[in-house]
């Protein structure tokens, strides 16, 4: 199921994965950027997409981030279980999970200021969450470089972040090297505002523009892969764009 049903990360799916140094001190870094944004502006909601064991949200409430309530949006009931019941065993309060594909959250509906959190930007689908989100919300962003094989985005810098993803207002963004039990990488973060009317082309990959959904680059390029970089001359351009990206290395 790598790459297309779950979230993709190179410390693996297991609860001893999602707690490697890297991944914790990347949830640290954001946690300690979001807590000084917010002092002077504290949310009711705020949602973290991908939400995996819940260990972010885990982490905004050890530090006290000022926001009422978490909700952990994540796919996987047993993920969401599991995180669930390690949050009750510490007396973690006012964190809501919610079993949903992150490019289907509905935010229309809450008319309450918010923060949403994707750190899984490398391995999320551009299916519509960012679009989806309300203008002035204080979006959270986290994206690495040396992403796995089947990364649908690598980022070079925050500015790569901000190329898919542009905010109106910049309120942090920065860069820490990490390692996880692969490599060494670097973990870029940019923290900001979104505005009206900020929706942007979905892409594949950030690379090649797609029309709907961008199922047919991914088909062609999971075909590619599969054949040793092949390219393709099928009757769908989509099809075909996809496999030459795969082509290219990416």
């Amino acid at each position: 199921m790598r790459g297309k049903e779950f979230i993709d990360e190179s410390s693996g799916y297991s609860l001893a994965g999602s707690y490697t140094n890297d991944l914790i001190i990347s949830k640290l870094w954001l946690a300690h950027k979001l807590k000084k944004i917010l002092q002077d502006r504290p949310v009711p909601v705020a949602y973290v997409l991908g939400s995996w064991y819940g260990n972010m949200s885990t982490i905004l409430r050890k530090m006290q981030v000022p926001i009422d309530t978490i909700i952990d949006v994540e796919k996987n009931k047993q993920w969401l279980a599991t995180g669930r019941r390690l949050q009750q065993g510490m007396g973690i309060k006012g964190v809501k999970p919610l079993a949903q594909d992150a490019n289907s959250v509905d935010y229309q509906e809450t008319t309450q200021p918010l923060v949403v959190i994707n750190t899984s930007t490398n391995d999320m689908s551009d299916h519509g969450w960012f679009d989806h989100v309300p203008a002035g919300t204080i979006v959270v962003l986290q994206g690495r470089d040396h992403a796995g094989s089947e990364a649908q985005h690598v980022y070079q810098s925050p500015e790569d972040l901000l190329e898919l993803y542009p905010l109106q207002t910049v309120l942090y963004q920065g860069t820490q090297t990490l390692k996880d039990p692969e490599t060494q990488y670097q973990r870029h973060m940019v923290i900001g505002i979104k505005g009206a009317n900020q929706l942007r082309e979905l892409t594949f990959m950030g690379l090649s523009q797609c029309t709907k959904d961008c199922s047919g680059h991914r088909a062609g390029y999971e075909w590619s892969r599969a054949r040793g970089s092949a390219t393709a001359s099928s009757w769908s351009p989509s099809f075909n764009r996809g496999a030459e990206i795969a082509s290219q290395g990416y």
